[in-house]
């Protein structure tokens, strides 16, 4: 029985709550038209736009990622930890053209001249492409002493 109680005065007061809503409307309702309060009052009207959809972003692009080239110094740093018999590796670049100068010491051990050999067929020219810097014409090797050269490779920057 107390549980009904507490129902029965619940909806009594949302309709005594509803009703002082409903008098508050009709009696605000009633003191805003169309026409000034008086006639010596200036009555400002402010009206806002409301927006019937939300706000859409533009649509995107797809963009083709970019490389980033990284700078000569960068990749001398590169070319040095990826070969290690080469040595004095020196990039000098003018505008887009680059040339990779290094001294390539004779081979010691079977090792090197196997690691070499890989380098000089192929590898160097694809790991500086994969660098940003892919290979504008033949390797050419300047003999300096027994088994040893200077190592020249052009290269183009790309962009």
């Amino acid at each position: 029985m107390r549980s009904s109680f507490y129902s029965l005065s619940q909806s009594k007061g949302i309709a005594v709550g509803a009703l002082i809503l409903a008098l508050l409307a009709v009696a605000y309702g009633s003191s805003v038209d169309d026409k000034p309060a008086s006639v010596d009052a200036e009555t400002i009207r402010v009206v806002a736009a409301v927006h019937e959809f939300p706000p859409v972003a533009p649509p995107s692009r797809n963009v083709a990622p970019v490389m980033i080239v990284p700078p000569a110094q960068a990749l001398e740093e590169a070319i040095a930890a990826r070969f290690p018999i080469l040595r004095d590796a020196v990039v000098e670049c003018h505008g887009q053209d680059c040339q990779l100068s290094a001294l390539l010491p004779p081979p010691r051990t079977e090792r090197e001249q196997d690691d070499r050999e890989t380098m000089l067929l192929g590898a160097l020219e694809r790991f500086v492409a994969a660098q940003g810097h892919p290979q504008n014409g033949s390797v050419q090797l300047d003999e300096i002493g027994e088994e040893e050269y200077r190592i020249r490779v052009p290269l183009t920057r790309a962009t």
